[in-house]
Order: structure tokens, then sequence, then C-alpha cells
């Protein structure tokens, strides 16, 4: 297992634990150990699908920090165009500004960088020999979206992002990401 894959997954088992431990508890010692929201998400167009889990702590009113993770699964066996896909475990690490509240929707601006490993195709001397190696990228991410409450714990959210990776053979591409998004801890 390759350790940007391990180092996602630990960072995903530690936010569930986070999250989990906080439910329980009534008056967490610190606000890093208080998130505000859990969400599950899918995202979809740009290189590849996937599914995912956000973690959101509140660092002063309108400004949060995310983490993320997620699996994509973009194989990279696509004999038509031969472009790199995301796949794999995938990490993120996000600024989140809110904007005023507008009825039950809250816009927001996110900006913020991750792990990423992506898949692309090696060199070969025919089309039929291509094959598909696995590479680790610093991505930038950045977008925004909307929030909208549902009910005063339970919510949805939808995001345009834009990803932009560093490494050799990555791909920038648009993203849509939506999910589900659950409350902690005190209503407002």
């Amino acid at each position: 297992m390759r350790l940007s894959t391990v180092a996602v997954l630990v960072a995903c088992g530690l936010l569930t634990a986070a999250a989990a431990a906080q439910a329980q508890s009534p008056d967490p010692p610190s606000r890093f150990l208080h998130p505000d929201t859990v969400s599950t998400y899918t995202s979809s167009e740009g290189d590849a699908t996937g599914v995912g889990l956000a973690v959101r702590w509140p660092l002063v009113p309108r400004l949060s920090v995310r983490a993320e993770g997620e699996y994509r699964t973009g194989g990279g066996e696509d004999r038509v165009r031969y472009l790199p896909r995301s796949s794999g475990f995938n990490g993120n690490i996000l600024l989140e500004l809110d904007a005023p509240k507008l009825w039950r929707i809250t816009p927001f601006l996110v900006g913020g960088g991750g792990l990423e490993h992506h898949r692309a195709p090696g060199w070969a001397p025919s089309v039929d020999l291509i094959w598909w190696e696995g590479r680790d990228s610093f991505v930038v991410n950045g977008g925004g979206g909307l929030h909208v409450a549902i009910t005063d714990r339970v919510g949805a959210r939808v995001e345009l992002r834009y990803a932009d990776g560093w490494a050799e053979g990555a791909v920038d591409s648009v993203r849509v990401i939506y999910g589900a998004t659950i409350g902690l801890g005190r209503t407002h």
C-alpha cells in the first residue's frame, strides 16, 4: 500500500473517531475537538467520480477548516483519450469562508490543498502495450458552492471546485461535488 493511501486512510479514521467522540461529549475540551458538521459527498465531472467524507471545524464565526477524504474510481483505462485519471484515496485540507445566510441558503468559498493519487499512461511502442502507472501529486483547490439547510441539523450542499495538480502527469479539472451534511453540537 502506498504511503499516501495509508496517510489518507488514517486521517479519515481519525476524523470519524473525533466526530463520534464529539457526539458523546456535551462540552469538548477544545475548539478543534468540536466539529460543527460532517458531510458525505460524491463528486462527478472532472477526471473521475468519487465518494468522500468531510469534517468541518469552525475557527471564527464565518471561517472554518474542512478536512476531506475521498476515494475516486478513475481507472485510466481510456483507450480513446489516454489521459491521466485520479484514482484511489485522496485527501484535502481546505479553508471555508461562509457568506451571509440568505433564508436557508448559505453561499461559501473554499480553497486549500492536499494529496491526490492518479494513474497515467506510461510510454509504449504500440497502443496495445500501454501500461498505467500510479503517481502521487500535491493538488491545490479553489471554488465555491451553497449549503442548503433542510432542518436545523440536516442539509445539502453543492460545490463547484477547480483542482490543479502539480506533479508530472497530473490533470487540472473542474469537479462538481454534492452531498448531505449533518450538524453536530448545538443548533443555532
